[in-house]
């Protein structure tokens, strides 16, 4: 707000924001980013969100000494140490722009080319993957350079110890300006260009203004100029005892703020601030303009504006101030009404020839004819002398008259014409406080207690009830350039009519804001007053904005038509005066995800990342960026994946637990006000991984497991069903073996001859005989369908066995059982095995005194052996030798062991593998 701060004592309370006193840091450099205000210091890089300044990334061991965001939003920092980086949520990137070590970097700028000033090493151009040097080698007039920046005609400007240097894209040194061309202070600490000059701050000369390289003047000799920022209000001159503001076009100089300033900056609010080694202090908008003093601000009833002037009314007085005026101008009393309470002005309006109707308070109404600069009554025969005159709209060559009478009309061309609308009683009997006549041929009136009411030629309309709220009073009209009816009401928030369609604009927070009085629409703006301040909204973007007392000033005028407007400006009185507001598109309030937490840890981690199943519980803080003061930020976000709803909340805290496999974009968004339609908007996205057992290739993995086990088990059982049927098979096989011999007429008979021969010589013996005879076939049945019997049972047969043929054969058959009892019970053995391998010994060799047979069974820790000597029959028996291949397939198939048999001219062996019980 130049202008309105001439001297200290206008100069309203100023906002000081201070890093904290511990933190032992300097500001070095500051700069306006998409994150907010990024302030660069001896410790480390700060954020300045226009509510609080807090410690980003601490640094050890280097200085943060330059500060800059490119088109493409890149934010850009330089060291002390020559390093140069990039900033990104919390994180400083190397990037690959590289310089000598140990090169202070004083400045960057970036735009079609990458520019970095250094302390005494020039300048480096990176045009491509290699950076071009300038230096004085090839043209800079020193290599220590304070400042670079671009002079809009696609060449760079930097400044030295020397003067200054123009220089090309190319990166050639085009031209230079040092005290040889009439510099004062060859050291140039700063350069602003704008509108074909150039503005040189220097280290003690003060201020130098180049004109088309011609013309030179100089301003606030003898100070230190530590910064130059240009606006289009002027340039505001950071020296090291005041801040001041110079227009280049009325050469005059202003002290803003009356301390020193190491460093300016312009937010993305159009606010001023002024930098100093360890806090910021706001000192300025550049949206808003004191064009007046006004001597009773209180006392101001109306405003009107044109392209040339603006007028107020003080109680009976008019004045008026020339707009053309690049500085502050003297209000010109046009005229003054007779001093009576009657006479009050309660409102006017100005035609295109600079006349004016006014209406007054309760003597009807008055004209200023501004030829002959006279004013006087104006009489008409339908309008009450006396009339107490609320409101005048001029439209379509005629005058409208709101009075606590009535509403008039009145054709300018031809006064006598005037007309009353009293008798509509769609209008009703209340007052009416404004009117508006449309270009589509309609009426509009803002009532008392009626609402508005809408008038055409054929029907009038009355909208009492808007949203299912009772409208009661409403104040003031306004069109704005989209063809939008604007509305202020007592109580019930602003409206909207556009298309036919309603729209209700209420604060729930901030009530004060429902209460608006005066409102006017200019250039795609409407403004408003109400009792705490100013709000208007951006109409194409649908973004409202507030600034209430204490911002700007103590005390605000909000009398009916105490706001107007012309071409995009607005005007509004304080108790500093008659201020101009000309509001510009800004992109105040941005939101971006400042602190990630996974399972309660803070993290860093990119949109996009995939997270392990386990590690579902994520949390967010956002950073509000708000440098429009008087707002409140509101908060709505929704999880696809999760939700498609939107959740309302005052928080800027999210957290997200147990979130189920899947892919998740967060969408949060932020707004200065109570509505939503063009938020700040930020986004995250992130993937909750399946848990390995839920993927596609463990499943597959799983299914084709599952198949060729079962695949498996189903071969597996083919061969183990094959297996068992061939055990069965070789089981009756053995059974019929040894049954066959065991019951052959031979075996028989001869068992029967000894038992004759035993009754006859030995009855007692006879009787033992039988019944080991017995016992024997007793045990063959029982054991016959088991697949094992313990060793111990399989020497009782084969002991029976041995009891009957050793009657037969006497001594000459010998059994050598050397089996102890213990290993007798711990091994299993298939049933009559060694009863036939005794039987096939017995067969297959002959038996007598002279060749006594000898039986031997032993075992080792894993066989059963069962060896005979070799006595050579004669005769030798029949045989196939199945016996012994069906117990050596037997034991194949029980245990996949093999039985071994060796056979040499001396010994018949047998080994029987053993199993454990």
């Amino acid at each position: 707000m130049w202008g309105m701060f001439a001297n200290s004592a206008k100069c309203y309370a100023q906002t000081t924001y201070q890093l904290l006193a511990n933190d032992h840091a300097q500001i070095t450099c500051v700069a306006a980013t998409h994150h907010g205000v990024l302030i660069g210091t001896t410790s480390g890089l700060y954020q300045f969100n226009g509510t609080s300044i807090d410690l980003l990334i601490p640094i050890v061991g280097d200085t943060i000494t330059a500060l800059a965001q490119s088109a493409n939003r890149t934010t850009w920092v330089g060291f002390s140490s020559g390093r140069i980086a990039r900033y990104e949520r919390r994180s400083i990137i190397s990037s690959n722009y590289k310089i000598p070590l140990r090169v202070k970097v004083t400045s960057i700028h970036a735009d079609k080319h990458f520019w970095v000033g250094t302390a005494g090493k020039g300048i480096y151009v990176w045009r491509s993957s290699t950076p071009t040097v300038i230096d004085i080698n090839n043209g800079l007039t020193d290599d220590y350079v304070y400042q670079i920046t671009s002079t809009g005609d696609n060449n760079i400007v930097a400044a030295t110890d020397r003067g200054i240097n123009t220089i090309s894209n190319s990166a050639t040194v085009v031209s230079s300006f040092t005290a040889k061309d009439g510099l004062k202070d060859n050291i140039v600490k700063c350069v602003a260009v704008a509108n074909g000059q150039m503005l040189l701050g220097t280290e003690m000369a003060g201020l130098t203004v180049i004109s088309n390289q011609k013309t030179i003047d100089n301003y606030l000799n003898n100070n230190s100029i530590n910064q130059l920022l240009a606006t289009e209000q002027g340039y505001y001159i950071a020296t090291t005892t005041a801040v001041y503001l110079f227009n280049a076009s009325s050469k005059k100089i202003q002290t803003i703020h009356a301390k020193g300033a190491q460093h300016l900056l312009l937010d993305q609010a159009h606010n001023v601030w002024a930098v100093n080694t360890n806090a910021i202090t706001w000192i300025a908008n550049t949206q808003f303009k004191k064009i007046a003093t006004i001597q009773q601000p209180t006392q101001v009833k109306a405003l009107f504006a044109n392209d040339k002037a603006v007028w107020y009314a003080e109680q009976q007085k008019l004045y008026e101030v020339a707009t053309s005026n690049a500085t502050e101008a003297s209000a010109k009393l046009l005229f003054q009404l007779p001093i009576q309470p009657a006479n009050l002005i309660t409102t006017f309006s100005v035609d295109a020839s600079g006349n004016i109707w006014i209406g007054t308070m309760g003597n009807g109404l008055y004209y200023y004819n501004r030829s002959n600069k006279s004013v006087q009554a104006y009489t008409l025969s339908v309008l009450p002398k006396n009339a107490a005159i609320l409101s005048l709209r001029l439209a379509d060559n005629a005058l409208w008259i709101s009075s606590l009478e009535g509403i008039y009309k009145l054709l300018i061309a031809n006064p006598a014409t005037a007309s009353s609308l009293n008798h509509d009683t769609c209008i009703g009997g209340n007052y009416v406080y404004d009117i508006y006549a449309s270009k589509y041929q309609q009426l509009w009136f803002a009532t008392d207690g009626n609402g508005i009411v809408q008038r055409t030629a054929t029907y009038c309309k009355s909208y009492q009830v808007i949203a299912k709220q009772p409208l009661g009073v409403v104040y003031k009209i306004a069109a704005d350039t989209h063809d939008a009816l604007w509305f202020t009401t007592q109580r019930n928030g602003i409206l909207q009519y556009q298309q036919q369609q309603w729209r209700n604009y209420y604060f729930n927070k901030q009530s004060y804001r429902n209460q608006a009085t005066s409102i006017a629409a200019s250039k795609g703006f409407v403004a408003m007053l109400h009792e705490q301040g100013l709000q208007w909204v951006d109409v194409q973007r649908k973004q409202w904005y507030n600034t209430n007392k204490g911002d700007l000033f103590s005390y605000i005028n909000t009398e009916l038509h105490a706001l107007a407007t012309y071409n995009g400006n607005f005007w509004f009185v304080t108790n500093n005066g008659l201020i101009q507001f000309t509001p510009k598109p800004q992109h105040n309030l941005s939101i971006e995800i400042d602190n990630i937490q996974l399972m309660l840890a803070d993290t860093v981690l990119q949109s996009g990342v995939q997270l392990p199943y386990n590690e579902n519980t994520i949390s967010f803080t956002c950073n509000i960026t708000n440098f429009l003061q008087g707002s409140d930020i509101r908060y709505r976000y929704q999880l696809e994946g999760l939700s498609n709803g939107w959740t309302y909340t005052n928080d800027n805290t999210l957290q997200f637990s147990k979130l189920p496999a899947g892919s998740y974009q967060l969408i949060w968004q932020a707004t200065a006000n109570e509505f939503l339609d063009t938020p700040a908007t930020t986004t995250f996205s992130f993937t909750v991984r399946l848990p390995f057992w839920k993927t596609w290739w463990f499943v597959f993995l799983v299914m084709a497991t599952s198949i060729a086990f079962v695949y498996g088990f189903i071969r597996w059982r083919i061969l183990q069903v094959k297996k068992y049927a061939q055990l069965e098979q070789e089981k009756i096989q053995a059974r019929f073996d040894t049954l066959r011999n065991q019951i052959n007429p031979h075996f028989l008979f001869n068992s029967f001859n000894a038992l004759m021969g035993e009754i006859e010589d030995d009855p007692k013996a006879a009787v033992a005989y039988v019944q080991h005879l017995s016992l024997f076939f007793r045990n063959m049945v029982s054991y016959r369908d088991k697949e094992w019997i313990t060793l111990q049972e399989e020497l009782h047969i084969l002991e029976h066995y041995q009891v009957l043929q050793q009657r037969r054969y006497g001594n000459a058959l010998q059994f050598n059982i050397q089996i102890n009892t213990t290993t007798a019970t711990q091994y299993l053995i298939a049933p009559l095995v060694l009863q036939m391998l005794a039987e096939n010994a017995i067969k297959h060799n002959a038996v007598s005194s002279d060749m006594p047979l000898t039986v031997n069974i032993t075992t080792t820790t894993t066989h059963v052996i069962v060896a005979n000597n070799i006595n050579k029959r004669i005769t030798p028996a029949e045989g196939t030798g199945m016996g012994l291949q069906n117990i050596q397939k037997r034991y194949l198939l029980l245990t996949g062991k093999q039985v071994t048999i060796k056979h040499t001219d001396q010994i018949f062996e047998v080994a029987i593998p053993l199993v454990t019980t």
